[in-house]
């Protein structure tokens, strides 16, 4: 059985007022504190559920037999150590049980340990006139072909000042865009030091709205009073010691994200919310697995 839970707006504080911590920017803060959250709130629902409880990320591939070496784990760690209260059997980037890595059905790497893997997430994005990059990128993995779902952008250790530009074939608006750097094959290759620059029809001249995060990951809304665009850029502030790798573009329409909304309307139908602080949970806490 498979039970969806979600919840409330309520559960959630106020996490636009957080303070800084640990050096980490604020969308940082903001992740990390509502993965907690979504932590304490999932734990709560599965205390009752069983004896152990098993977290798993949403974009992990497990190796074969997994599940039946943890329980022989578990087993001989609860006669050695039988006071444990957490077991850890994955590190981000290390080889383990489990391997951190996302999974989809779209354009992949065959990996012997773990199957098939994605190099890049393919969109339908709205027609361009032409596209102007000064990074030096690879024949095979040019930007213009990424930008079509074609494959990914791969180029050469991005310097201070060089652009990918995207000129729309009209003015365009946007409602909302993702840029995602780095795969599962090149982890490293990520734009940091890059800024996210729209060229306004009313403006004339490229305006900064976002820049790459920690993630390597660059993506928001566009208010609508912004207006129509007729480009939208990358532009690196700071030579890298790294290639980058875009293996995402997406830059959503208005008509694309009211599509989107009755979907997600339609989906909201199907799900069958719960509220776990609705009812008491007399039990204690039971072990837990991580």
């Amino acid at each position: 059985m498979i039970e969806i839970i979600s919840p409330s707006a309520a559960y959630y504080p106020e996490l636009d007022d957080l303070p800084l911590t640990l050096g980490d920017s604020m969308k940082r803060v903001k992740w990390r504190s509502k993965q907690n959250l979504d932590t304490i709130y999932l734990m709560a629902y599965a205390q009752t559920r069983g004896t152990y409880y098993l977290m798993l990320e949403d974009d992990v591939i497990a190796q074969e037999n997994y599940m039946q070496e943890i329980k022989q784990f578990v087993t001989a760690m609860s006669v050695s150590t039988p006071e444990w209260f957490i077991l850890e059997f994955c590190h981000w980037r290390a080889t383990s049980l489990i391997e951190c890595a996302p999974l989809t059905n779209r354009r992949t790497l065959k990996d012997p340990r773990f199957g098939i893997l994605p190099l890049y997430y393919p969109h339908k994005n709205p027609p361009i006139k032409f596209v102007r990059v000064t990074i030096k990128e690879k024949p095979e993995h040019t930007i213009k072909s990424a930008y079509e779902g074609k494959t990914f952008f791969w180029g050469v250790t991005p310097k201070k000042g060089e652009v990918i530009e995207f000129w729309f074939s009209k003015p365009t608006i946007i409602s909302s865009y993702t840029f995602r750097s780095g795969n599962v094959q090149h982890q490293s290759d990520k734009f940091f030091d890059t800024v996210v620059e729209v060229y306004t029809e009313k403006d004339n001249k490229f305006i900064i709205v976002d820049q790459f995060d920690e993630f390597g990951l660059a993506d928001g809304k566009l208010d609508y009073t912004v207006g129509p665009l007729l480009a939208i850029r990358l532009r690196v502030i700071r030579d890298s010691i790294y290639w980058a790798v875009l293996s995402e573009i997406e830059l959503k329409t208005t008509i694309n994200r009211k599509r989107s909304t009755l979907q997600t309307k339609k989906n909201n139908k199907k799900r069958r919310t719960v509220d776990v602080f609705s009812k008491p949970y007399p039990k204690p806490f039971k072990k837990s697995l991580m």
